[in-house]
């Protein structure tokens, strides 16, 4: 997966109004249309199970959201884009299959500049707990509370691969991520694969 990201040293008041300001970004995995695709071919292919050597996929399975970018989002909800950040700005990247990860799971794991050149400061995995979290109300007797209003609050936990933005520039990266599946017994997800594809996103 090759990104190229662009970033901005700008000293416009307008653009650093903001410091440190998060930008979010949602990688939505079609996994249905991902699986299908390696358990019906013919020979049957595999996906790699390691995840240190990931199999490279095209862009007809990945769709890309940003929230959060200093200026109008590009090619918004495809498998390239293009958002706006300054040094400093924190930028989440957070995996998710059309399932919400409730049957399908994906785990961005791996962000790697193609060269020397990194924008991005070391990227980690961070969890955000939010004790009250809004949830639908389940009406666990039977049909009747129809619209889940109001809602309940639960233990919310929230995954991304979190970094910030370190310098200016223009550069590619490579983006990486694991695809869980649910087992037939509907309690455990397992792995499936371990895939990578080469979107263009620019920050700039």
């Amino acid at each position: 997966m090759t990104t190229s990201v662009k970033t901005t040293t700008s000293n416009d008041p307008q653009v650093l109004k903001n410091v440190n300001q998060v930008i979010d970004v949602l990688v939505l995995i079609d996994t249905d249309k991902l699986k299908e695709y390696y358990n019906s071919s013919t020979p049957q292919k595999k996906p790699s199970q390691d995840p240190k050597s990931p199999t490279d996929i095209d862009h007809s399975f990945e769709f890309m959201y940003c929230a959060g970018s200093r200026q109008p989002v590009q090619k918004q909800g495809t498998a390239d884009l293009e958002f706006y950040a300054i040094p400093g700005d924190i930028v989440r990247f957070h995996g998710m299959s059309m399932y919400a990860n409730s049957q399908d799971s994906v785990i961005v794991y791996d962000i790697t500049p193609n060269s020397s050149a990194r924008l991005f400061n070391h990227f980690d995995q961070i969890e955000v707990k939010i004790k009250g979290a809004a949830a639908p109300q389940i009406d666990d007797e039977g049909p009747g509370n129809y619209h889940g209003l109001p809602a309940q609050r639960v233990v919310g936990d929230f995954y991304a691969y979190s970094t910030t933005v370190k310098e200016g520039g223009d550069e590619a990266y490579k983006i990486t991520f694991a695809l869980y599946e649910l087992d037939k017994n509907g309690e455990n997800q397992l792995p499936f694969g371990y895939f990578r594809w080469d979107p263009t996103i620019h920050v700039s």
